[in-house]
């Protein structure tokens, strides 16, 4: 398999020069090329793509596009890639139903990962009103009403030592995040860096801040609502 014939207009393939070369791909009409596409469909259909055409393995297809939507979902894609809002699932049926691959169905059974409840006694973001159904500390599915299971409110010790750990951790990669800031800006000054609301910098092309934010949501959330209820489970 070494092209995609998807209309008159549209296709793919590998384009070979000389005996020997490896080929690369050579697109018309399709979303790797178009310049009103957004990168979160234009680089992992680049990757598909060639997966497609040097494996032919839709094992190993199926398992790439469903570890990059889970990282979509994780919110580990650069906020650059979202520029333009479109359906990313079209593109690639349109190539996949050439092969009778169903890639929607991929999509599917992905699993999906629920945010946590908050328990702080200011509400300010609308995602602190979600149901919570992993616990924060051991990850494991819990149907107890909070961020934290049964099983680690009943070791107050370990569960107040392992959010610690995490709250030292994401404070030290906002530090690291910081000091690169620092050299950009040459000031931080004016800026909270442990708010994902007060920020000096508003590069929205910058990697670096890319990587701050979700660092900061993650921080907040474990400071102001799993640190304060680990608390609580040490006071009972």
């Amino acid at each position: 398999m070494g092209s995609f014939l998807v209309s008159k207009k549209r296709y793919v393939g590998l384009k070979f020069e000389h005996l020997g070369d490896k080929g690369h791909l050579d697109a018309k009409g399709i979303e790797t090329i178009r310049r009103d596409s957004c990168g979160v469909v234009q680089h992992p259909m680049r990757h598909w793509l060639r997966l497609v055409f040097s494996t032919r393995d839709l094992s190993a297809c199926k398992k790439y596009l469903q570890e990059y939507w889970t990282h979509m979902h994780d919110g580990r894609i650069p906020l650059t890639h979202y520029i333009f809002a479109k359906e990313m699932l079209p593109s690639f049926e349109r190539l996949a139903i050439l092969m009778g691959v169903d890639v929607r169905k991929w999509y599917n059974a992905l699993p999906r990962k629920a945010e946590r409840a908050a328990v702080a006694p200011s509400l300010t973001r609308i995602d602190a009103y979600y149901s919570s159904q992993h616990c924060r500390v051991c990850d494991t599915r819990s149907f107890h009403r909070g961020s934290i299971c049964a099983d680690c409110r009943a070791h107050p010790q370990r569960t107040a030592m392992a959010v610690e750990s995490q709250v030292v951790q994401l404070d030290a990669e906002l530090q690291a995040l910081r000091r690169v800031c620092v050299q950009c800006m040459g000031s931080s000054w004016g800026g909270s860096w442990d708010s994902p609301m007060a920020m000096v910098c508003r590069n929205f092309s910058c990697a670096v801040w890319n990587q701050w934010l979700p660092a900061a949501v993650a921080t907040e959330t474990w400071k102001t609502n799993v640190k304060v209820e680990s608390s609580v489970c040490k006071n009972d």
